[in-house]
């Protein structure tokens, strides 16, 4: 299913969307004269190149002005969603920590990014939080899941 046109308020019809990540990418990357829309594109590619470097299974939902028609988007907003079994309270390899760690991705990609375990309520509660239009509670957003 392709990525929805946008609304007349520059937004994704509500709910979650599937792509793949050359969808995504071919779809949100270029606007009129943003440059800022290939840098965020850039560090997006690198965060989902480490994220299948580190063997989680996670399912991802992008967000912020990136899936806007906003042409100087200034972020990308992710949920990361880990397997329902996930120890969380486990040991995790560096490795597997930055991938998961909300202050180490704000850092190195400037991302915020919310994680949660698949089926849980968090789980729910950021999806339909993540469709909210900050400033404007008549509104509702879509949001897209990148395809495995």
């Amino acid at each position: 299913m392709a990525i929805p046109d946008f609304d007349n308020n520059g937004l994704l019809s509500e709910g979650v969307h599937e792509a793949s990540e050359s969808e995504l990418f071919e779809r949100f990357r270029y606007f009129k004269s943003s440059t800022r829309r290939i840098e965020l594109s850039h560090k997006l590619k690198e965060y989902l190149e480490e994220i299948r470097h580190s063997g989680l299974d996670l399912d991802v939902f992008v967000d912020g002005s990136f899936v806007t028609s906003e042409d100087e988007s200034r972020d990308i907003d992710l949920i990361l969603i880990l397997p329902a079994d996930f120890d969380i309270d486990a040991e995790l390899s560096p490795y597997t920590s930055n991938v998961i760690s909300a202050f180490r991705v704000r850092r190195r990609y400037g991302f915020d990014i919310l994680v949660a375990r698949r089926g849980t309520p968090q789980h729910e509660i950021y999806l339909d939080d993540f469709q909210d239009v900050k400033g404007r509670s008549e509104l509702r957003k879509g949001i897209v899941r990148i395809r495995r």
